[in-house]
């Protein structure tokens, strides 16, 4: 798959998994997980393990 159908394809995704029954909530969040995971594997994201911790934490001491 290459990047340009991705977004299609996530879409289709969540209208099926929706027609399904799944919760809007549980649905968006496991759709994007997914996509994440499935980005990171192909190259598209880079995946640095501390960065996003930092950040958090950095709006949590103010």
């Amino acid at each position: 798959m290459q990047m340009e159908n991705f977004a299609p394809v996530m879409f289709a995704g969540l209208v099926v998994v929706m027609l399904i029954g799944f919760p809007v909530a549980f649905s968006l969040a496991a759709l994007g997980l997914g996509s994440g995971l499935y980005a990171i594997q192909m190259g598209w994201l880079s995946c640095s393990a501390g960065q996003p911790a930092h950040l958090l934490f950095s709006i949590f001491e103010q």
